[in-house]
């Protein structure tokens, strides 16, 4: 995706809902008469667009009173709007100095026989270094950022000069959907997108936000969410977003500030967000663009079992198995270290397996596999259980050849091959092979790493791909002590002794 870098996320509008937009984006600039005291004075307030007065910096110093496009509305539709226009934070630049301060918008005014159009607190005009009547630049700023002076972290403001700016590709590929996802995911996102349009979730209280987000899971995945929350605000806490800032996965619950209760919508992939908007129709929006309101950050649905994100198992954790469970092997002779996971398997049918699952067949199309097997056959097969045939089965497996001997070699299991192989995949079997050797460790199997996947490792996208050994390294067989060996030849020595002996005994001088 290409992007034009020097752009701050100031803009002319947020949308193109008339009653959402400026009443203008140049004129003159005035100051109220208040102190900037921290205290709710008349002269400064004559009504409040935001929380009491005295509680919050935008109160103190940081505010901005305009002709707001509300005037004349009645009723719901004035509630409406001005809701819309709460903490609502604008940019206003002084074009004699360069010199900007991000506002949130309080009050109205000013008075239209002054020919002004914007008036601000004392600091925000000292802070521009303005004086009244001075002509000051008006935008949207970038809702998710700080009240008070603004440096330009962002980029310079789109009312500056554009001859400087450079084109540059940025990666968004991990901004995007993933390439296997949960089928929760898929089908929450399927029902919520279903419902745009609709105004069922307007409803007396403050809950009608995050009630859209948990039926979303419950409704159309089937997998209800812990509802341990009264609102969004709460929930927002509870499951710690704001530990999670930039673009919000897909799948995930997008967490705003409003009000004492908050905001929370659905994400759908490339920064999208499906939300309940107050009485307006559910809709989509770019996640910094939700109703202006400032962006908290993003959790994953604390649905049962948790949602598998991420299909990939690299075993870099010593002693974790990362969930899978190892059968027929030689007791509990197996381990994970050196960022691999290391069996020794037992004489027959030796495999691990995978469970709990929610795996999206028609994009987990194969199993990648690093691997390296010491076993005294070559017959790799994956097997697999879904939904709608809950066990595993000869029906539903794939096999593949596998490279014996010492090397590591990387595999690519077309699952798609089997018919079955579709709807929702819950578990995951791998047989390195069809036999080990009992009462030995020289029939060790090695995986470097497990992943399920859109496409193969290999060259192909089809079939099973065993790639060049990795030059260098050998899956090292488990090695006998040098004192076992000295006991077993001492052994066997003891025995031939004494079968000699047995032979002088039977035939006397003969021997």
């Amino acid at each position: 995706m290409t992007c034009l870098v020097g752009f701050s996320s100031a803009a002319s509008s947020l949308d193109s809902e008339p009653l959402h937009q400026l009443p203008a984006e140049s004129g003159k600039i005035s100051y109220f008469s208040s102190k900037d005291l921290g205290s709710c004075e008349e002269a400064a307030w004559g009504e409040l667009l935001g929380l009491d007065c005295g509680n919050d910096d935008a109160t103190k110093y940081w505010y901005v009173a305009m002709r707001w496009p509300y005037a004349g509305l009645e009723g719901a539709e004035l509630y409406q709007v001005k809701d819309w226009w709460h903490n609502k934070k604008i940019l206003v630049t002084n074009p004699a100095n360069g010199k900007q301060v991000v506002l949130a918008a309080k009050d109205w005014g000013p008075n239209i026989n002054t020919g002004r159009v914007i008036d601000v607190s004392k600091t925000s005009i000292d802070a521009l270094g303005a004086s009244t009547d001075d002509v000051v630049n008006i935008e949207f700023a970038d809702q998710t950022a700080d009240l008070g002076v603004y440096a330009g972290e962002s980029g310079s403001s789109t009312s500056g000069d554009y001859e400087d700016l450079e084109e540059v590709e940025i990666d968004v590929s991990e901004q995007s959907e993933d390439s296997v996802q949960d089928i929760r995911i898929k089908n929450a996102i399927k029902w919520a997108e279903s419902q745009i349009g609709s105004t069922a979730y307007y409803h007396d209280g403050y809950s009608w936000c995050l009630d859209f987000v948990e039926d979303a899971y419950e409704s159309g995945a089937n997998s209800a969410p812990k509802r341990n929350w009264g609102n969004a605000k709460q929930a927002a806490i509870g499951l710690n977003a704001a530990s999670n800032k930039g673009v919000p996965p897909i799948g995930t619950f997008v967490f705003y500030e409003y009000k004492t209760y908050g905001h929370v919508g659905l994400s759908v992939g490339n920064g999208e967000v499906i939300h309940v908007p107050g009485k307006e129709p559910i809709r989509k929006d770019y996640y910094t663009n939700v109703l202006g309101l400032n962006y908290i950050g993003w959790a994953y649905p604390p649905v049962n079992p948790p949602l598998k994100i991420k299909h990939v198992w690299e075993f870099n954790t010593p002693g974790d198995l990362e969930g899978w469970e190892p059968h027929n092997m030689e007791g509990d002779k197996y381990s994970v270290e050196d960022g691999r996971l290391f069996l020794d398997p037992s004489e027959s049918d030796p495999w691990i397996e995978i469970n709990d699952l929610y795996l999206d067949a028609s994009t987990a199309k194969f199993v990648n596999l690093g691997m390296s097997s010491n076993c005294p056959d070559n017959t790799g097969t994956v097997y697999f259980k879904t939904s709608e045939s809950p066990s595993y089965g000869e029906d539903k497996k794939v096999k593949f050849t596998v490279m014996t001997g010492p090397g590591w070699y990387e595999y690519s299991v077309s699952m798609a091959d089997n018919s079955l192989w579709e709807g929702t995949v819950t578990g995951i079997r791998i047989d390195p092979a069809n036999n080990g050797i009992t009462g030995t460790n020289e029939d060790t199997v090695g995986f470097e790493y497990i992943r399920v996947e859109a496409t193969g490792s290999g060259e192909s996208e089809k079939g099973i791909i065993p790639s060049a050994v990795k030059v260098g390294e050998v899956l090292e067989k488990n090695p006998v002590s040098e004192e076992k060996v000295e006991e077993e030849v001492e052994g066997i020595m003891g025995k031939v002794n004494e079968f000699i002996e047995m032979l002088m005994g039977l035939f006397g001088g003969f021997i």
